[in-house]
């Protein structure tokens, strides 16, 4: 009960207080700026130069991390509850959703299923594009770019292009 409690106080309700009255400005270069700074205050390592879109869901906020120069568009959902790590000059496009968490199956349903908690790493340098879905347990080589409208599920080890659901590597770098 009392970790519960120390979340909400940390995170969640500063956070969510964040939003909220933030959520009455534009998104312009700098509401931007001002959002993701407020934000940034009450996450671990304080991202400098971190840039929040307006409806933006973030949960698990004790387990994200973020590095500096980070931008998540309008509408991205971020389930950090098994870990997500999103390293320096990362960019997500509208509507990202990233989720650490899987579901499992028990008695032919989900709902009596359990939850897996697995890690997702997005490397530095990385453009994540519109409408992506990036799965419990990938990794997201540094440099790389997924393309919009993918699902992006795996550990992958080449920076480069990637599309298609699933996802998979059109074009590497290297």
């Amino acid at each position: 009960m009392i970790n519960f409690l120390y979340y909400q106080c940390r995170f969640a309700i500063p956070v969510w207080l964040v939003l909220l009255i933030t959520s009455i400005l534009p998104d312009n270069r700098y509401s931007i700026r001002v959002r993701g700074g407020a934000v940034s205050l009450f996450l671990k390592g304080r991202p400098k130069r971190f840039r929040l879109g307006r409806d933006v869901t973030l949960l698990g906020l004790n387990q994200l991390k973020i590095g500096s120069n980070v931008y998540l568009a309008k509408g991205c959902w971020l389930n950090a509850l098994g870990g997500i790590a999103i390293e320096s000059d990362v960019q997500f496009g509208p509507y990202v959703v990233a989720v650490s968490t899987k579901h499992t199956l028990l008695a032919g349903s989900v709902s009596r299923g359990s939850t897996i908690f697995e890690p997702v790493f997005i490397g530095s340098g990385s453009w994540v594009a519109s409408h992506v879905t990036i799965s419990a347990g990938s990794f997201v080589p540094k440099g790389s770019i997924v393309g919009a409208n993918s699902v992006f599920n795996g550990v992958f080890k080449n920076p480069g292009f990637y599309a298609g659901c699933p996802a998979k590597l059109i074009k590497s770098w290297s």
